[in-house]
């Protein structure tokens, strides 16, 4: 069994998840027809050091036909659309002369897309099952920037253990089929260990069955922050067995339509405890909750049968630690009107309880939709830092990060703040040791390459300050590193 670390991993995994991938070479890819297949096999055949450190960059408004799917076995992949505007550069799964058609992505390596738009539905109007299905130990998929839409089981499932996974500012919709709620899932972890789970500034809408499938599994660390969940229809996270936990700052509308029946024990928000053997190693479950909103149509549920009844939030685990930390004084059930919202599912609930298979399929008429919504409602302010809650693309925004203090198996910590941030002119780096030692700040880009060395030295215990003139980089988003000893700390800032 995977020996889990006690610390969360997401901001150092964020910097150095694709530490391979020092990308030097970037392959222009056309669209059409296997093109992008081709490419990477091309660069496939110089060797594993070559395409690892290859970004595959598309063109925007193309069209690009999967010749069955992109695989890497060995090896990182990342692809990127190009700077500019234009609609994202959309993949297909085309059809072979067989008749058939295969999912976009099957990674047996590191895997990095951005600003793409996945879909898997194949050119003759099928829909697939499974978008990406990781199909190795180990590896870490980052998706950024992107859609992912259509199709009937997963968006992402994962065959193989301790998979870390980072979703961010993407949309992911119109997945499983609403006459299967037990299908339809963001992600399915399929009973395997998960190291890391990211998902953070993203939308989710029209999902048949829930966010995130468990099957049996141990997640080490789970951060489910500032997202759009809408229209999600059997649950909306099942946890299972997590170490660290955290589901912040979202917005969660019309999730659980379908209801409840007696016995289903339904709930949005479900988790396991620890089993013995991580409890005996002292680990302890850390579950934190707050600043969420939600809600559920009354249009829906005055469509339930009597037997069915409104699916409840917590169940009696996840139930345990909202009580514990007061979290329904951080709750609201408020209804909020989006500027051009997806459709309400009563059309999937009036007919599924009566003829489940002849339940109609996802309706997308107005799409693409606009889920921003005005500053006059109480939850236009009321993330734990006064943001908007859910995904906060829709408002021009980015995430005000706060403090996150990282503790180690020792129990200390190092608590690190930077400001100002969007900075312009001279970087303040604000630290707090709880043990001396020799302390590293660094300053990387976005795909991981350290640019700047700013301080390392030794630190007594206490507060301490380091200024560090930023005046000659160029605009745009680092990531900041703090280590001392074996633990450590990051934070994303915005050059102006």
């Amino acid at each position: 069994m995977k020996n889990f670390l006690i610390k969360p991993v997401f901001f150092i995994s964020m910097i150095l998840c694709f530490g391979v991938t020092m990308a030097q070479n970037v392959v222009k890819v056309s669209p059409g027809f296997a093109t992008l297949n081709n490419a990477i096999a091309t660069e496939a055949a110089k060797g594993v050091e070559v395409v690892s450190n290859t970004i595959f960059e598309l063109e925007r408004d193309g069209d690009y036909l999967l010749n069955g799917s992109v695989q890497n076995d060995g090896f990182a992949l990342n692809i990127r659309a190009e700077e500019g505007s234009g609609d994202r550069p959309k993949l297909i799964p085309a059809v072979a002369s067989g008749g058939e058609s295969e999912r976009p992505f099957r990674p047996r390596g590191d895997l990095s897309i951005k600003g793409l738009h996945v879909t898997n539905k194949d050119e003759l109007g099928r829909v697939n099952l499974r978008i990406i299905r990781c199909s190795a130990d180990n590896i870490t998929i980052k998706v950024d920037d992107c859609v992912l839409d259509m199709d009937n089981q997963s968006a992402i499932r994962l065959d193989n253990d301790n998979i870390s996974i980072f979703l961010t500012n993407t949309t992911i919709s119109n997945i499983g089929l609403p006459s299967d709620p037990a299908n339809g899932r963001g992600i399915d972890d399929r009973g395997n260990d998960i190291d890391s789970l990211v998902i953070e500034n993203c939308t989710f809408y029209n999902i048949t069955s829930r966010i995130l499938r468990d099957d049996g599994g141990i997640i080490n660390y789970c951060r489910i922050n500032h997202n759009h969940f809408v229209n999600i229809g059997q649950r909306l996270v099942t946890f299972g067995e997590v170490v660290d936990a955290e589901f912040t700052n979202n917005l969660v509308i019309n999730a659980g339509f379908y209801g409840a029946y007696p016995g289903s024990e339904y709930e949005l928000i479900e988790l396991d405890t620890l089993k013995d053997d991580l409890v005996n190693q002292g680990i302890a479950q850390e579950v934190k909750m707050n600043n969420n909103n939600f809600f559920l149509s009354e249009e829906i549920s005055d469509l339930y049968p009597d037997s069915i009844t409104i699916t409840p939030v917590y169940d009696s685990i996840a139930r345990v630690f909202a009580d514990a930390q007061s979290t329904a004084s951080t709750q609201l059930n408020e209804e909020v009107s989006f500027t051009k919202g997806a459709v309400l599912p009563t059309y999937i609930v009036s007919v599924y309880w009566g003829n489940p298979e002849g339940t109609p399929s996802w309706d997308n008429t107005g799409a693409p939709y606009d889920f921003e919504y005005a500053n006059t409602f109480q939850s236009y302010s009321y993330s734990d830092t006064g943001q908007p809650l859910g995904d906060l693309r829709w408002f021009d925004m980015d995430i005000i990060s706060g403090v996150k203090t990282i503790p180690d198996a020792s129990g200390s910590g190092l608590s690190f703040q930077l400001y100002p941030n969007p900075a312009a002119g001279e970087l303040h780096f604000s630290f707090e040791l709880e043990t001396a030692g020799d302390v590293e700040i660094d300053l990387y880009n976005m795909v991981g390459q350290k640019i700047r060395s700013i301080e390392k030295g030794y630190y007594t215990v206490g507060a301490h300050t380091v200024h560090y003139s930023i005046s000659d980089l160029h605009a745009g988003m680092y990531i900041s590193k703090i280590v001392s000893g074996n633990i450590n700390n990051s934070k994303t800032v915005v050059v102006e």
